[in-house]
């Protein structure tokens, strides 16, 4: 159907959502209108929301996400650092990259609230993830700095630590001015 041909109904609803969504995934729109989608994955005693922008309205894509969730899931059970690095559900997510040109292909990265900081579950080369740099202080702040860039592309669900909220403060305040 193409847009123009769109009939909006009468009343406060225009629109009837349609849930096509595949099992467990929740659609969130991100404050600059961007759909987002997650869920949540239970690794032993972690429960760990992923979240992906592939477009799963698509159901050409739910194949994909799935064979995608499915090896994180994999690498999430059999990571015994993972689980005795002492870390709460809240204190990790995870992000699903996908390329629709390439669907077979996924990438993936954690994220560790905590120590405001990305990561992966395997030795990951810095030139991999497009990451240049002279010294381990300087990566780790691009590791911070990706943090970040999380943070601010999948702002639902977040729970920042009292450490965040504490370098935050003063930011919303000068906002505020």
């Amino acid at each position: 159907m193409k847009g123009s041909e769109v009939a909006f109904r009468s009343g406060p609803r225009p629109i009837q959502k349609v849930n096509n969504l595949p099992d467990a995934w929740v659609e969130d729109v991100h404050p600059e209108g961007q759909l987002l989608y997650s869920r949540v994955l239970s690794s032993g005693s972690l429960s760990i929301r992923v979240h992906t922008d592939l477009a799963l309205r698509d159901t050409e894509n739910h194949l994909v996400i799935k064979s995608a969730t499915d090896r994180l899931q994999d690498s999430l059970d059999s990571s015994s650092e993972l689980h005795e690095a002492g870390l709460g559900g809240s204190d990790i997510e995870a992000c699903i990259l996908v390329r629709e040109e390439f669907p077979e292909e996924f990438g993936y990265y954690l994220v560790n609230h905590q120590d405001q900081t990305v990561f992966w579950l395997e030795e990951v080369m810095a030139r991999d993830v497009d990451m240049w740099a002279y010294d381990e202080d300087i990566y780790r702040h691009k590791l911070a700095e990706q943090y970040w860039r999380h943070i601010t592309d999948f702002p639902h669900y977040c729970c920042l630590s009292d450490k965040v909220w504490e370098q935050l403060g003063p930011l919303m305040l000068l906002g505020a001015v």
